[in-house]
C-alpha cells in the first residue's frame, strides 16, 4: 500500500496532502498499520517538500455538516452520512465510504483555509 501511495504522490505531484488522524480502535494491529502508513506519508511529504496536515474525524465532520444537522453516532451510520453528504454537495453517488470520506476531508480542509 505504501508503494502505491508513493507512486500516486509521484504521478500527481500534490502541493499538499491532508489525511484523517487515526482514532483509537479496538484492533491494535490495525492501529499500528495505520500509524505506519501515515508515518510513511509524512516522511514522503518531508522528502518532497509537500505540505501535510490532518483532521480528526469529529473535526472534519463538524466543518462539513449543516448548522442544524445532527450527526449519527454509529460508525455505519456515519459512513452512510458521508456518502449522502457527497451526493448532496456534488450530486455524485459514491459507493465507497473511504472515497466519500476523502472527498469530505478535502472539502473540510478547503473550508478551513477559506476561513483563515
Amino acid at each position: 500500500m505504501i508503494s502505491q501511495i508513493y507512486q500516486l504522490i509521484a504521478s500527481e505531484n500534490p502541493q499538499i496532502i491532508i489525511t484523517e488522524t487515526t482514532v483509537v480502535v479496538r484492533n491494535a494491529e490495525a492501529q499500528r498499520n495505520l500509524t505506519l502508513i501515515l508515518g510513511a506519508i509524512m516522511g514522503k511529504c518531508v522528502e518532497k517538500h509537500i505540505a501535510y496536515d490532518s483532521l480528526r474525524p469529529t473535526e472534519w465532520r463538524k466543518i462539513i455538516k449543516n448548522a442544524d444537522e445532527k450527526l449519527p453516532r454509529k460508525r455505519e451510520e456515519l459512513k452512510q452520512w458521508g456518502k449522502e453528504k457527497v451526493f448532496e454537495l456534488y450530486g455524485k453517488d459514491i459507493e465507497s465510504d473511504d472515497i466519500s470520506d476523502a472527498i469530505l476531508i478535502g472539502r473540510a480542509y478547503c473550508n478551513l483555509a477559506i476561513n483563515l
